[in-house]
């Protein structure tokens, strides 16, 4: 059953829309899907809501759609179904997420220090199980990746996935999100398992609190700003593109001094060679960054954010520094907070620090 009319759907994926949906009762289409075509609708066998997307392939590069069906790891969403539609397209249908994906939990304010590495880890072990497999995600990003009904993390689109090549990397010929793509990626089209690697410390980054504006206007400076008005569509498009390349493969992509002043040196040393411009400086696999990951974990106070305070505990007690330029310090063990007048700094930063020294 469609409840939309057919003429909707691309042509060219109308008689597999009429096929599935003998068994799929569509109700909905993305029409803002970036990389591909989604509905949305109830399978009547499975009892379950789905999603079905359908995706550009390249023969010898994209995986065969069967094969998607047969990934099993906790942090990859399930694929019921996946078939070719012909040489070009093809389409996995997978359990739909109520829950969201990161960008809308990140929307829901900033995650605690531990909280945010433990589940860019979860999602780096899924990818060591992909890159096992033989396959590169290439678009791992906060909207890729959705939490299930426990509150897991689950890589939920695999409309970029590719087979690696012999070398150790595969020309990379259709492109995703520019904001993720690895340096190597832009300038020879060569993407790497340690391309998989560079998103993951993007994604740890803005998980962690990191500036990342998806409005390609705030990337350019003063002057870039004045000849991208005076563009016309696609052209000022073109151009800003151009200028966000430059920055990334000048490895000038990431500001770390957004971050909040709680993030440890260990954590941004961690990020920083994630992201390195030359693929091989960066983790070996994502199993050594996994590895890392658990190691900086347990090396840093855990600050969780809580309305307008950062707060962590140390030796029984409570603390909680205000997230404010004049900032103050609170703790307490049980009961009422009470101020620390101790504290004789101004600054986030002087005041963390200050209850980091108590450790």
């Amino acid at each position: 059953m469609i409840s939309f009319k057919i003429e909707e759907v691309a042509e060219v994926f109308r008689e597999s829309v009429e096929m599935l949906s003998k068994k799929i009762e569509f109700t909905k289409i993305d029409k803002k899907a970036v990389s591909g075509f989604v509905l949305f609708g109830k399978h009547q066998i499975l009892n379950d809501e789905v999603a079905v997307k359908f995706y550009h392939t390249t023969a010898g590069v994209s995986p065969e759609p069967q094969k998607l069906a047969t990934l099993k790891h906790p942090n990859i969403l399930r694929v019921n179904d996946a078939e070719e539609v012909d040489d070009d397209f093809a389409f996995f249908v997978a359990p739909y997420c109520a829950a969201g994906d990161l960008d809308d939990l990140m929307c829901l304010g900033t995650l605690g220090v531990k909280e945010a590495i433990d589940l860019v880890a979860k999602v780096t072990s899924a990818i060591a199980y992909l890159h096992s497999e033989g396959f590169i995600h290439r678009d791992l990003k906060p909207q890729n990746i959705f939490l299930t009904e426990k509150d897991e993390p689950a890589i939920g689109d695999f409309g970029s996935v590719i087979v690696q090549g012999a070398g150790g990397y595969t020309i990379s010929l259709t492109k995703h999100s520019l904001l993720y793509r690895p340096p190597e990626d832009i300038l020879y089209n060569h993407f790497h398992q340690t391309g998989d690697i560079y998103q993951l410390g993007i994604l740890l980054f803005q998980l962690l609190g990191g500036h990342l504006p998806y409005d390609e206007i705030e990337w350019l400076n003063s002057i870039q700003t004045k000849r991208y008005l005076n563009l016309h569509f696609p052209e000022n498009q073109i151009f800003a593109g151009e200028c966000i390349e430059k920055k990334i493969c000048g490895g000038k992509l990431l500001d770390f001094s957004t971050l909040p002043k709680w993030v440890d040196n260990k954590v941004v040393a961690l990020i920083r060679k994630a992201v390195r411009v030359d693929p091989n400086k960066r983790h070996a696999s994502a199993s050594d960054f996994q590895i890392a990951l658990h190691n900086v974990k347990s090396k840093v106070q855990d600050w969780q954010v809580v309305e307008e305070w950062a707060v962590t505990r140390i030796k029984g007690l409570e603390y909680r520094v205000l997230i404010d330029e004049n900032s103050r310090i609170q703790k307490r063990r049980v009961g009422s907070w009470k101020n620390d007048n101790t504290f004789d700094g101004e600054s986030i930063g002087e005041a963390v620090v200050f209850v980091e020294g108590k450790i």
